[in-house]
Formats: structure tokens, C-alpha cells, sequence
């Protein structure tokens, strides 16, 4: 947001959007002085100003809602180093490694800054305020760092079933009491529409319902190993399209590269004219780009089998330490247990009634039905 481009492949060059370039200006200058994230989409919607992702497809008509800012957008805006004057490609590379499950994959990393190739843009924020917003944005994510004042067990890990948004916790205080809930970001309209019905469901009940489950099931030693087979064969056969598919495209760029090799021997032969090699290799570098992209995007998005023997055996000790009292282990024992199951919840509410659905590498509970009493912290 903020340039447009014109020319074409070689003659192709970025120039400044002023209509689009003043919004990133006052984007900049809102945070700069105090605005919030927030605040800041919420004006934007208010003054009915085409949203980034609106504009993205707006040349296929899908502009539904076009006015609605998210907090996403205005942090990508905040991050965009190129509006200082400097845009810079050449940031990601792909690297392959041997995956937990035995197999080599691939994922994109972001290259040393000193490798990153500087290209000059025209500038549309100056340095001074740049630098203010990364200073508040550092500041940021500071605080973001610091150990929560309250506890929510599985915080990360809880969706809202009706609309697959994450569910959060939340505080309340309501005539001298505190109270603390799992909200669904689908009722925020600062990050969504806000249509989202599902009530705030009590922090304790969920993480008792939660944890109550968790301890009926490393209780049972042969329960823990019947699931953790069922787990590695599931995710064995999810899996394997998608390895099949790993497999083609490494293939293919296999032979993309050999062709690329060959391609100098044809020049010296004299078979091909050194236009017609430019041509093929231009080409050729777009199929390679084409590939890589594929093959880093499936290897990110493919569930691998991540709860090997070692971390079965990891979770074995950890509860025989804990022993008899399981039951009465600490927020940290608890969250770390959690974290090494995989624990996912679903919320829902139907007929009337707050429904908890857990599931983890150990297998999958019966829906715990929980109390709609509010209780204070």
C-alpha cells in the first residue's frame, strides 16, 4: 500500500500512490503519537477508507467488507521498512533439514540482513517518525513478553467451533470482583466482523474440565501407549499425500536444475543464440521459483508426526515424578504437560448449554458440558 507500479519487467518501477501514501502517513502519525492499534482501524473504518485487503481484490469484485480495517493490516503498514525509502528482496532463502518423522523437508528462513539486496523506492515516511513507531512497537512486544498476572491453562491452544477463530482469556470486573473468561475474537470487531454468538465461557471450569480429562487419561499407562500408536498411524496416512507431492517437486526441480546446467554447453555449441539462452534461463529461474514457493509452502502447512519416543518417554517420567499427586501439580507442571500432549479445545454452545470438546495425542474426550455460574477470581 502506498506505491503503484509502472513500466514492465526491466523498465518496471515503484512510484508513490499520494492517495494511498497520505492514509500511510496518518497511519504512522496516529501511532507515533499515542494512538493504539485499535483505535487506529477503528477511524479508518469510520471514515470509510478502502481497506488493504479490500483493494487487493477489488479488480475481482470481492470487496465485501471494503471498509473494514483490521489490526493486522495497520501492523503490517507499521512494519514496512520500504516506506522509509529503502525496499529490500532477497530476505528468504529455502533450507532443507531431516524432519522429526525421519524425512527431509524444507522451510524458508530469512536470510543474514547483509545478504538482503537493497533496492531505492521513493520514501513516503521520514526517518524520525519511522524510528519512533519501531521504538513504541519494541516497547510492544515487551510487554507482551511478561509472565501473564493470571493463568489461563490453555491459553494458544482454545478455538471457537462456530466461526474458527481463537479464543482468548479475558479479565472482568464488575462491582468489586474479578473475574476472568475465554473470549472468542469472532465477537471483536476490531479483529473481525463481530458476529460471532459464542457466550464468554468461565476460565475454571474450562481449565478444570481440561486438566480433569488430562489426568484420567496419563493415569492409564495403556491408554498413553494405545493412543500414541493410533496417533503415529493417523498422522502417517494424513500425511502421505502430502509427502508424495514433497517427493514430485523436489523431483522436478531436480530436473529444472539439470536443463539450467545444460544450458551453457548449448550456448558454446552454438546451437542456441545467447538471446535465446536469456530467454531460457528467464523462464526457467520462474519455474524454479514457482517450485521452491510450492514445495516451502506445503512443507510449512504438512503436520508432521511431532511426539516422537523420546518425548513419550520425556512425558512418562514427568509423571511418575508427579506421582500420586498429579491431581494437585502446579500451573507450570500443568501447562507444560499440555504443551507436550498437544492439547487442543473446541468451544461451543448448544441448546442452551457451554460445551467443551478436548482432544490431544492421546485421543479425543467426551464433550464436557459446563456450568453457566460465574464464579470471581
Amino acid at each position: 500500500m502506498g506505491y503503484k507500479r509502472v513500466g514492465y519487467k526491466q523498465n518496471a518501477a515503484w512510484v508513490v500512490d499520494e492517495t494511498e501514501a497520505e492514509i500511510v502517513r496518518q497511519i504512522f502519525d496516529w501511532y507515533a503519537n499515542g494512538i493504539g492499534v485499535g483505535q487506529i482501524a477503528d477511524r479508518l473504518t469510520a471514515r470509510r477508507i478502502l481497506s488493504p485487503a479490500a483493494r487487493r481484490r477489488k479488480k475481482n469484485g470481492k470487496t465485501h467488507p471494503p471498509y473494514k480495517w483490521q489490526c493486522g493490516s495497520i501492523y503490517a503498514i507499521l512494519h514496512q521498512e520500504a516506506y522509509t525509502g529503502t525496499f529490500y528482496a532477497h530476505r528468504e532463502k529455502v533450507v532443507w533439514e531431516m524432519g522429526k518423522n525421519g524425512r527431509k523437508r524444507s522451510k524458508l528462513v530469512t536470510r543474514p540482513r547483509e545478504e538482503w539486496l537493497p533496492i531505492e523506492v521513493p520514501a513516503i515516511v521520514d526517518h524520525q517518525t519511522w524510528q519512533k513507531v519501531q521504538e513504541r512497537l519494541e516497547r510492544g512486544r515487551l510487554m507482551a513478553r511478561r509472565e501473564p498476572n493470571r493463568h489461563y491453562l490453555v491459553r494458544g491452544r482454545i478455538t471457537c467451533k462456530h466461526c474458527r477463530h481463537s479464543v482468548i482469556g479475558s479479565p472482568f470486573s464488575m462491582r468489586g470482583y474479578n473475574y476472568t473468561y475465554y473470549r472468542c475474537n469472532g465477537r471483536s470487531r476490531r479483529i473481525t466482523s463481530g458476529d460471532c454468538k459464542l457466550p464468554y465461557f468461565d476460565v475454571k471450569r474450562v481449565d478444570d474440565a481440561v486438566w480433569g480429562q488430562i489426568v484420567e487419561w496419563l493415569q492409564n499407562p495403556d491408554q498413553i501407549e494405545r493412543s500414541y500408536n493410533e496417533y503415529l498411524e493417523t498422522a502417517e496416512k494424513e500425511n502421505e499425500p502430502a509427502r508424495q507431492r514433497l517427493a514430485a517437486l523436489e523431483r522436478e526441480l531436480e530436473e529444472i536444475r539439470s536443463k539450467q546446467a545444460k544450458l551453457v554447453e548449448l550456448y558454446l555449441s552454438e546451437v542456441y543464440t545467447l538471446e535465446e539462452i536469456k530467454n531460457a534461463k528467464a523462464q526457467m529461474d520462474a519455474a524454479v521459483s514457482a517450485v521452491e514457493k510450492e514445495h516451502a509452502e506445503l512443507a510449512r502447512s504438512l503436520e508432521v508426526v511431532t511426539m516422537t519416543r523420546e518425548q513419550m518417554e520425556h512425558l512418562r517420567e514427568f509423571t511418575k515424578r508427579i506421582g500420586e499427586g498429579i491431581d494437585k501439580a502446579d500451573f507450570a507442571s500443568k501447562r507444560k504437560i499440555v504443551d507436550l500432549l498437544e492439547t487442543q479445545v473446541e468451544l461451543v454452545y448448544q441448546d442452551g448449554k457451554r460445551i467443551a470438546h478436548v482432544r490431544c495425542v492421546l485421543g479425543e474426550a467426551n464433550p464436557a458440558i459446563l456450568s453457566n455460574a460465574r464464579s470471581a477470581e
